[in-house]
């Protein structure tokens, strides 16, 4: 009976990449949108592309307009959104969430060292957690 709890916490803690990467990458796909939307619009705002007096500056922060149930159209200054890119709070707190579990298990392989296993296993745990920092960084920097 130990050996088998043993194994199954070992095969989920083995599948933590597989199932926290999707919502790290999708953080990381939104905060280079969200970049991408903002150098567009002050593009055209050096362009005189933007007018009514507000030189194309959006309300808020950068991820105003990236509200959940956004529809497609065009914000207050006019740039183009699309619900299909939007981040939301909730892939952020996913993000999050998925951070803290890659910690555990980053926690759970290094108590394990002597499996011939857990150098791979850190090395697929190292590369995703950077991948959420550089995504995280991303978004607090802008």
């Amino acid at each position: 009976s130990t050996t088998i709890s043993l194994l199954r916490d070992a095969r989920e803690k083995f599948d933590t990449v597989a199932d926290c990467e999707p919502a790290i990458a999708r953080l990381m796909r939104g905060a280079e949108e969200a970049i991408q939307m903002w150098k567009k619009s002050q593009d055209s705002v050096l362009k005189g592309g933007i007018g009514n007096g507000r030189a194309g500056r959006r309300r808020g922060s950068l991820t105003t307009g990236f509200m959940p149930n956004a529809e497609v159209g065009e914000d207050d200054d006019g740039v183009a959104l699309n619900s299909a890119n939007i981040l939301s709070e909730q892939d952020v707190y996913a993000a999050a969430d998925s951070m803290e579990i890659i910690r555990d298990a980053y926690s759970y392989f290094l108590e394990r060292s002597f499996w011939r296993s857990t150098p791979s296993a850190l090395g697929g745990l190292e590369r995703v957690h950077k991948l959420g920092v550089d995504a995280m960084c991303l978004l607090i920097n802008s």
